[in-house]
């Protein structure tokens, strides 16, 4: 398991290949404060109060 704060799909293959390891298979488990959970692949849901109140205040903004 890796664990990454920052990065972009493509660039988390190429470290990774860039150590002699090939990505087969790569998932988002979350997006900032939202955790995906079991969200089917395509799908989308409305957002929470709290996650809602959680992705302003991890920009700085106030709801």
């Amino acid at each position: 398991e890796v664990v990454l704060l920052e990065g972009r799909f493509h660039q988390v293959k190429r470290m990774f290949l860039a150590r002699g390891n090939r990505v087969l298979y790569l998932k988002r488990l979350a997006l900032g404060p939202l955790a995906l959970g079991d969200l089917p692949l395509g799908e989308a849901r409305p957002l929470t109060p709290g996650e809602e109140a959680a992705l302003y205040r991890a920009v700085g903004l106030s709801p």
